[in-house]
């Protein structure tokens, strides 16, 4: 593994060569486990690592419709759609651009379009046993609880008396693989949600979610940003698609934390620390907010022109990037309705989900809408952010555009 895993991706692809790669890995990886299952330290920091940088290269190369279209999804994400079926959902697609379901809708066509093209290539059975053997709940359990390094822990494991980092490489390019399986593969596909349920649910990683973002912080010292005036890019922070090892990370890190949350009710989060620490808990919804004034207004992942008025077909986008700004959207939404229900009392008040720049966002709504240059909302930006988060604008600016919204409406009824 150790050899292999400094191959081109090309050699591990088996274009050129008459062994299967897949196989292979697939093989290593069910040795890999047998090993640990037997013993937790049976391979050792070296190896492990090793065996994480294999995965990697064999998987990294795949573009994301050749994940899509692996029939261990259970056909959930290449399931076909006939051109009437297809002429409807563009249709209802491109009225429904609004909210998160406006989001999703257009991830799902996203999904579509890539599918539609793709035709299988010779190899492609051999890299659906690799991803198959990674997609076991048990093994995926494995390999999270050898790489990440334990609560309390020195950032280095030892291995045969020398000193190997498990915290840095193998951290990011192991969620680099999870993070694309299950964005691509479909997250609510069979084989997804047992991995996911495994990792956020089970007991086979101890403390897997402070583990993980104690790592990820590490691994990205930016990603909090410095205390600022406003949650701009240029303050400081990790953009939150600045690279695909990032967005992986955060997906994976927002669906596992997203599904932990939901399984536990408000005392055992605020009173028992579950699924994070209270503290932690509101280092994410602080990153989250920052990371969406990016994705959603300084940056938008969803340029003005991809938001139709037609039933004209959309432009393709970063799939990565707006399956990052989804997952986002629901873990901030969801830290933010727990915290209400305890009167924002452990994240220092309601300001804490506010963004410091959200007059903006009425400013603008107020000369697109009073000027009679847009209707609705007053523009996309303004759409989407106050569909999707109402809560960064303070209450009584969001009374102050429901006021705007009514006086257009006497307007245009006389």
């Amino acid at each position: 593994a150790a050899s292999l895993s400094a191959a081109p991706p090309a050699a591990l692809g088996g274009a050129a060569g008459k062994s299967d790669p897949g196989a292979l890995v697939a093989n290593l990886l069910a040795l890999a486990g047998s090993k640990m299952e037997a013993n937790a330290r049976g391979l050792g920091a070296r190896r492990v690592g090793a065996l994480v940088r294999l995965v990697h290269a064999h998987i990294a190369h795949l573009a994301p419709v050749e994940i899509m279209a692996m029939d261990l999804w259970g056909g959930a994400a290449a399931e076909e759609v006939n051109e009437e079926e297809e002429e409807d959902l563009d249709e209802e697609e491109s009225r429904e651009t609004n909210g998160l379901k406006g989001l999703e809708m257009r991830l799902s066509q996203e999904r579509r379009r890539l599918l539609a093209t793709f035709s299988h290539q010779k190899d492609s059975a051999a890299h659906q046993v690799a991803v198959g053997a990674l997609m076991k709940p048990s093994t995926a359990c494995l390999l999270f609880d050898a790489v990440l390094p334990a609560l309390g822990a020195a950032n280095q494991q030892e291995d045969a008396g020398e000193s190997v980092d498990l915290t840095g490489e193998s951290v990011d390019q192991l969620c680099a693989v999870y993070g694309r399986l299950v964005m691509h593969g479909g997250r609510d596909s069979q084989a997804s949600s047992s991995v996911l349920n495994a990792l956020a649910l089970g007991t086979r990683v101890p403390s897997l979610l402070p583990r993980l973002w104690r790592a990820i912080t590490r691994l990205n010292p930016g990603l909090l940003g410095e205390p600022g005036p406003a949650p701009r890019p240029s303050a400081g922070r990790v953009r939150a698609a600045s690279t695909s090892g990032t967005r992986c990370a955060l997906v994976l890190l927002a669906l596992v934390y997203s599904r932990a949350l939901a399984s536990v009710d408000d005392e055992e989060v605020f009173e028992g620390g579950l699924p994070l620490a209270v503290g932690a808990m509101v280092e994410v919804s602080a990153m989250l907010k920052a990371h969406l004034a990016e994705m959603l207004w300084e940056a938008p992942v969803l340029e003005s022109q991809a938001y139709p008025t037609t039933t004209t077909a959309l432009p393709a986008v970063d799939s990565e990037a707006l399956h990052l700004l989804v997952q986002n959207v629901k873990l901030f939404n969801a830290l933010y309705d727990r915290h209400a229900r305890r009167d924002f009392k452990h994240c220092g008040g309601q300001a804490h989900f506010h963004w410091p720049n959200s007059r903006e966002v009425t400013d603008l709504h107020a000369q697109r809408t009073l000027s009679g240059a847009s209707g609705g909302l007053g523009s996309a930006k303004c759409a989407m952010v106050l569909t999707c988060i109402p809560q960064v604008v303070p209450f009584a600016l969001r009374v102050q555009v429901f006021q705007r919204l009514i006086f257009k409406d006497k307007e245009a009824l006389g």
